[in-house]
């Protein structure tokens, strides 16, 4: 598992060529892609002699969206309990609806992200990779991700400390560009473009490529800089 930095760009980002730095750090695991459905209600049990019966279960919640945006699960309700046979009891109420998942496409610079994972799979199709999942999971992973490294100036700091949070096997990070909210999507653009760039044996590109089954795109913009993270899972 590898985790390739892009150095920062010694002069402005725009109209300048950054330079890469060589550092090769790793840690992770697996992630499960979420898919759409509705959580399914449990069932009431029988109430006991001459007693209300008792409320039915709380559905079940579903990890509902599809890669790039899709929906979230509705929960099941309850069936009531049964009545008691002795005494007529009444049947017990429904158990409540269970919660829908979350779903990516959502939040801050999500037409950015969305982006960075569509970019990504431009480049694997060029190559006959199969696409990438856009995962919510690894998203918000490498949204922490970009923060703290931005805020401590580490590259890969989240990621090394977390070992990859249990869900990331990989990162690329494009770690504090000059640049403000408005620039994201170009150096979004421009920091997958020089990845790609190293060609294969280049440690940001062979992450691109890699064995991999899902991604999400982290974006942290304050003072000046914008960083962007890029983390895979299998």
């Amino acid at each position: 598992m590898k985790a390739r930095t892009l150095a920062q760009n010694l002069g402005r980002w725009v109209g300048g060529a950054a330079l890469l730095c060589a550092g090769c750090l790793g840690g992770g695991s697996v992630l499960r892609a979420p898919g759409p459905g509705d959580g399914q209600g449990g069932t009431g049990g029988a109430s006991i002699v001459g007693g209300a019966g008792q409320g039915g279960g709380t559905g079940g919640t579903t990890a509902g969206g599809l890669p790039g945006g899709g929906f979230a699960g509705t929960g099941g309700a309850g069936s009531g309990g049964a009545s008691g046979v002795a005494g007529g009891g009444a049947a017990g109420a429904a158990g409540a609806a269970g919660a829908g998942g979350v779903m990516p496409g959502t939040g801050a610079y999500a037409l950015e992200k969305a982006f960075c994972v569509d970019e990504t799979n431009r480049y694997r199709a060029m190559v006959g990779r199969p696409p990438l999942a856009r995962s919510a999971e690894l998203e918000a992973f490498a949204d922490q991700g970009a923060e703290m490294d931005s805020a401590s100036r580490r590259a890969h700091g989240h990621f090394i400390a977390t070992s990859g949070g249990g869900i990331a096997s990989a990162e690329n990070e494009v770690p504090w560009w000059d640049g403000g909210p408005n620039d994201v999507r170009s150096v979004v653009e421009m920091g997958l473009a020089l990845m790609w760039s190293e060609g294969p044996g280049g440690g940001h590109y062979d992450n691109i490529v890699g064995n991999h089954t899902s991604v999400g795109c982290g974006i942290y913009a304050g003072n000046g800089t914008v960083t962007v993270t890029q983390d895979f899972g299998r």
